[in-house]
C-alpha cells in the first residue's frame, strides 16, 4: 500500500510517501510562507524519487491542525483535491499526535512528551503522553509509539497560555519530560525558577514531518479510521483573526 503523508501545520512544509512500513521518500522545506507555492511540486518531486503515479497512491495522510491557520487551510486543502483526483482514501491526522509519535523514539518508559506549536502571542497548542511499555491496542486514548513504546494520551490538545503549560510541569513532580516543537522551547525557558523541582527538562530536536504524519495516518487506518474526503476539515482550536490593515489598499498606492 502507498501512503502520501502531508505536514503543513507549522513553517515546516513536508510531504513524504510510505510503502506500507518503509518511508519510501520524503522532502523538507524550512522557509515560512512558502506553502501555497511549494507543496504540489514538492508532492509531484515525492513520486518521481519513488517512481509512482498519482493513481498509485492509495492513501493520503495530512496533518490537520492545530498550527498555523494558512498552513493547514492549504495542506488540508491539496490533501482533498488530491486523494478525490485519484480516488484515494483520506486521514486526518493531528498534528501533535504525530509530533509526539516521533519524539517517543528517544523516550523510555515513564517518560512524558509534551510536543507544542507556538500559537499567537504568548500562548502555545499543547498535549500531554506519558510513555509506557506493556501491549494495548490502538484507540481508546493509547496508541503505539516508536521503538515498542505506547503513548497514553494525559491531557488532550489544547491552546494555552505558556504559564499554563509550565504549571503542567510542575503537576507531574519529579521525572523526565520531552519537549518539542516550536513551542517546546518557550515553555523550557518560562519553566526557569518555576517549581519544577526534579523534572529533567529535555528538548528535542525533532521537527514535525510528513513521515510522522504517514505513520501515524497508518496506525489510525489499521486501527479503522478513515475520514471523507468532503467533510475533513482543519483543526484549528482557536477562531482565525485576521489583523485589519492601517490603511486601505487606496491608500497605500504610490501616488
Amino acid at each position: 500500500m502507498n501512503l502520501l503523508g502531508i505536514e503543513t501545520a507549522t513553517d515546516v512544509c513536508s510531504v513524504a510517501l510510505l510503502s506500507d512500513d518503509d518511508a519510501v521518500a520524503e522532502i523538507h522545506l524550512m522557509r515560512p510562507r512558502s506553502h501555497a507555492e511549494m507543496l504540489v511540486p514538492m508532492i509531484e518531486h515525492v513520486l518521481r524519487l519513488a517512481h509512482l503515479s498519482p493513481g498509485d497512491v492509495e492513501v493520503v495522510a495530512v496533518s490537520i491542525g492545530p498550527g498555523s491557520y494558512t498552513g493547514l487551510r492549504i495542506g488540508v486543502s491539496a490533501a482533498k483535491g488530491f486523494a478525490f483526483g485519484v480516488g484515494a482514501q483520506i486521514l486526518g491526522v493531528p498534528s501533535l499526535d504525530a509530533l509526539a509519535l516521533n519524539v517517543s523514539r528517544n523516550a523510555d518508559e515513564g517518560d512524558h512528551l509534551i510536543p507544542a506549536h507556538a500559537a499567537r502571542g504568548d500562548e502555545v497548542y499543547a498535549g500531554l503522553w506519558r510513555v509506557g511499555r506493556e501491549v494495548q491496542p490502538d484507540g481508546g486514548g493509547s496508541w503505539a509509539g516508536e521503538g515498542g513504546v505506547t503513548l497514553e494520551l494525559v491531557r488532550e490538545t489544547e491552546a494555552l497560555s505558556v504559564s499554563d503549560a509550565v504549571e503542567w510541569l510542575a503537576a507531574l513532580g519529579p521525572g523526565r519530560i520531552w519537549l518539542a516543537g516550536s513551542g517546546g522551547q518557550a515553555i523550557v525557558t518560562a519553566s526557569r525558577g518555576a517549581a519544577t523541582e526534579g523534572a529533567d527538562l529535555r528538548v528535542s530536536n525533532v521537527h514535525p514531518s510528513a513521515a510522522g504524519v504517514a505513520r501515524l495516518g497508518l496506525k489510525m487506518l489499521r486501527g479503522g479510521t478513515n475520514h471523507d474526503v468532503a467533510s475533513l476539515e482543519p483543526l484549528y482550536l482557536k477562531e482565525f483573526i485576521a489583523k485589519k490593515q492601517q490603511r486601505s489598499i487606496f491608500e497605500r498606492l504610490p501616488f
